[in-house]
């Protein structure tokens, strides 16, 4: 017996949804939970006509109908409501559809929004986490200014003191200077006065010591009253001035300036335009910046200058296409809606213009062919894939199919669904193939990267990387491996899986690490 299936306490049916009367089983003093009474809907209806407190067995209040007292049962989906059996006339036109079948759909909605939720979580965890440790270290470094402050500021304090008390002193010395003159000529007097009682020869020998000591004192006395001695103190105001202009150069020093990057442009991605060539693309500032990779025996990189590209508006998304074997094209959206075309070559970008915006509905990704730039789309009602350069090809799917691959397989294009199942598909030979879930072991598929008869998955939540062969038509699961750095690379030789190794992450020559969980594929120079 399901032990999820109730039944009714009034006429034992056994249904799912069962409600209980609150006002019932408070006037009847029942205060166990376990011994109320459960209804079906059709034995709760008086106790909602008499306009009872009635809950479902989760204890959430139904929805009625204002008008007849009667419980919301039925589904419109043209209005997309629920409504009692007698609204039915206010939808007699409309479709109608069963609001369990509605609720499933709901219900698995909003666990993809909630599985988007959780993911979107976690980086601003990690971002939480990253501030944190800035918050750390610059809390330690503001100390350290604090106390550099501090020690300067009394550094000072005690430089212009002291230069006050110079300058103190310095007047000082000149009024003991006037003072020793006048000492000097007080003596001089009584000198004289006492010159004057002496004996002639006495006078006569002494004379020529006080006329002389005379002419000194009257000499140094008119350059002293000679020289105007004058005090001057330093402005106020400049001095004012002075310390304000320094303090607010110090305190525009001092200010901590938070800085926010805004790196959701900041994607960098690999194509494969000729057999052993990857090609990193940066857009930073409306700038894209092609560099082309090179990986020697040693797993080192090697980054070399292609070209620049300047746009006018910010870059949305970008896609990398095949064109021949000795070209590739960037197909660039950007926020305005314009559409470019960069065609690159081993050594330089060729061309740069803009293209005519497509007129279909719900673009999934464009693709090359025969040198033309193509567009793949979803029409929502058919449940159909279509291809502009040629509109009898057409895939089916359940599902709306996403671009999950910024790399090259080729002309071929990779998809996946909501299934989480990998749709390649070659429109130059008008085939495709699904490989289903049970293939390979990747909960969620965040990207795909397509060489040859090689299929990588990555798995950004279980940090897993999946290799896939295709041997006799077949695809199957070779080896799943987990990495500990997501901008980790992968390298493989000659398109074969015979040595897997992972190279540190790359950076790009302004030092920023790759984002956005974009990953790389590589194969060795030859």
């Amino acid at each position: 017996m399901d032990g999820s299936v109730l039944t009714c306490t009034s006429c034992g049916e056994r249904e799912i949804e069962l409600y209980t009367c609150e006002t019932c089983d408070q006037i009847g003093e029942c205060s166990n939970d376990v011994t109320k009474e459960l209804f079906c809907e059709s034995c709760i209806c008086p106790h909602v006509k008499k306009g009872h407190d009635v809950r479902t067995s989760k204890g959430q209040v139904p929805l009625v109908c204002v008008d007849h007292k009667k419980l919301h049962n039925q589904y419109c989906k043209t209005c997309d409501v629920s409504f009692c059996p007698k609204c039915l006339g206010n939808h007699s036109e409309h479709k109608m559809g069963s609001i369990d079948e509605r609720a499933i759909e709901i219900k698995k909605e909003v666990f993809e929004m909630l599985t988007k939720l959780e993911l979107d979580e976690k980086p601003l965890r990690a971002k939480k986490e990253a501030i944190s440790e800035a918050r750390s270290c610059h809390e330690n470094e503001q100390m350290h200014l604090q106390d550099l402050c501090e020690k300067k500021l009394d550094e000072l304090r005690q430089i212009w003191l002291k230069r006050i008390d110079e300058n103190l002193r310095f007047v000082e010395l000149e009024q003991k200077e006037i003072t020793d003159q006048i000492e000097d000529l007080l003596k001089l007097q009584r000198r004289s006065r006492d010159s004057l009682a002496m004996t002639s020869p006495h006078l006569v020998n002494d004379f020529k010591g006080l006329s002389s000591e005379y002419k000194e004192v009257c000499e140094y006395r008119e350059k002293t009253l000679a020289m105007v001695c004058q005090v001057k103190s330093c402005d106020f105001s400049d001095v004012t001035e002075l310390i304000d202009q320094i303090g607010n150069e110090v305190d525009r020093k001092l200010k901590t300036v938070v800085t926010k990057i805004d790196n959701r442009c900041l994607k960098r991605f690999p194509v494969m335009a000729v057999v052993y060539s990857n090609f990193i693309f940066t857009v930073e500032d409306r700038i894209m910046k092609i560099e082309r990779l090179k990986v020697d025996g040693s797993s080192s990189l090697h980054l070399t200058d292609v070209g620049k590209i300047e746009f006018s508006q910010d870059v949305k998304t970008y896609y990398s296409i095949y064109c021949t074997n000795y070209l590739c094209s960037c197909i660039i959206f950007t926020n305005s809606g314009t559409i470019f075309r960069a065609d690159i070559s081993n050594s330089k970008v060729c061309l740069k213009t803009e293209i005519e915006v497509p007129a279909f509905p719900n673009l999934v990704c464009p693709f090359g062919y025969n040198g033309e730039v193509h567009w793949c789309y979803w029409l929502e009602d058919r449940k159909v894939l279509k291809f502009s350069h040629n509109l009898n090809f057409v895939i089916r799917s359940t599902s709306t199919p996403r671009m999950r691959s910024r790399g090259i397989g080729g002309y071929r294009i990779v998809l996946t669904t909501e299934n989480n199942e990998i749709l390649i598909v070659d429109p130059y030979n008008f085939t495709n193939e699904l490989i289903p879930r049970t293939k390979h072991n990747a909960k969620a598929i965040d990207h795909v990267t397509f060489v040859g008869d090689c299929l990588f998955i990555w798995d950004v939540e279980m940090k897993s990387v999946t290799f896939m062969l295709k041997r006799s038509k077949q695809w199957s699961t070779k080896e799943t491996q987990r990495w500990n750095d997501p901008t980790q690379l992968i390298l493989f030789e000659n398109s074969q899986i015979s040595d897997i190794r992972f190279l540190p992450a790359l950076k790009c020559t302004s030092g920023d690490e790759l984002c956005d969980y974009v990953f790389m594929t590589l194969c060795l120079d030859q």
